[in-house]
């Protein structure tokens, strides 16, 4: 009787379940992506020092500065693999002596920010391989340098903006986990508000009615067809009280005739017998069991 009940009430917890489940995974992933998004945006944010690091060594190195031809070869290595990783994933320095693995970005918008970024790239090294030989490369290098900044500055923005996208869509996701477990809760509440709460209070107050042997109402819940059959059992069993009090009372009443006749029959035994012990005379003895035998049997003559 209570197994359909229970089959939808396991179904609902189920779907709760999965929800929290799906909601907690979704939250995860999004954790995780936000993590690679920050590293992505680090990595491009370097690419723009490193522009301005690179310039500044071939300031330096056309100043006979020793230290600054090394500097300046690792860091071209470091912008490249970088730009290589951004554009088709892979590889890229991080830190000291750490390498990270970048995955290729599928958005066209970036993908063509780093394509204008490794065409500025190419003119830039360009003239940075020529400026040992002619130091009148210098402010050619510097607006080099300043539209590859720019560029850069594209693809961070663009980073950030992706990043800024997914988040708020994981808050709308977010929301909608929300809005989902809240009907979830109602409808669980309804369900056993309908199905439970309210079918057992109006059993509670028909049990009450019988208690206090108010048997005539009939016993109606409304609800499932396990509550509605047990309110069905509580009826059967009203309608037998029922039918066995009116018996006990029916009883009863025809108990206390027939204790009323058989009084009345003691009461004219014992006269009979006060008259017998009185009277010696035969014959006044037999009128008066005679007239006693008239009255118990109602008769007119005797």
């Amino acid at each position: 009787m209570i197994q359909r009940l229970q089959t939808q009430l396991i179904l609902l917890f189920i779907a709760f379940a999965l929800l929290v489940l799906v909601s907690v995974g979704v939250t995860y992933w999004g954790l995780q992506t936000q993590g690679q998004d920050a590293l992505v945006i680090n990595l491009a944010g370097r690419q723009r020092m490193l522009i301005q690091q690179m310039t500044r060594l071939s300031f330096q190195l056309q100043d006979g500065d020793e230290s600054a031809p090394a500097a300046l070869k690792e860091s071209e290595q470091i912008f490249s693999q970088t730009l290589s990783a951004l554009q088709h994933g892979g590889s890229s320095p991080y830190l000291a002596d750490s390498v990270v693995s970048l995955p290729a970005t599928s958005d066209e918008q970036i993908q063509t920010a780093l394509r204008d970024v490794e065409s500025s790239w190419g003119q830039y090294r360009s003239t940075l391989d020529a400026m040992d030989s002619s130091a009148s490369l210098q402010v050619t290098l510097e607006g080099q340098s300043d539209d590859l900044v720019q560029k850069a500055d594209v693809v961070v923005r663009l980073y950030e903006a992706t990043s800024t996208a997914k988040v708020n869509r994981l808050r709308i996701i977010q929301v909608v986990f929300l809005v989902f477990a809240m009907l979830l809760l109602a409808v669980g509440a309804w369900m056993t508000r309908r199905s439970l709460l309210k079918p057992l209070d109006d059993l509670v107050l028909a049990a009450k009615r019988l208690g206090e042997n108010q048997l005539d109402a009939p016993i109606q819940v409304e609800g499932p067809e396990e509550m509605r059959t047990l309110s069905q059992a509580f009826d059967e069993m009203r309608s037998r009280l029922h039918t066995a009090r009116g018996e006990l009372i029916q009883w009863n009443a025809t108990l206390e005739q027939r204790v009323a006749q058989r009084t009345r029959e003691l009461e004219t035994l014992n006269e009979v017998s006060r008259e017998i012990s009185s009277r010696l005379d035969i014959q006044q003895v037999l009128n008066a069991v005679t007239e006693k035998a008239r009255t118990l049997l109602g008769g007119e003559m005797a």
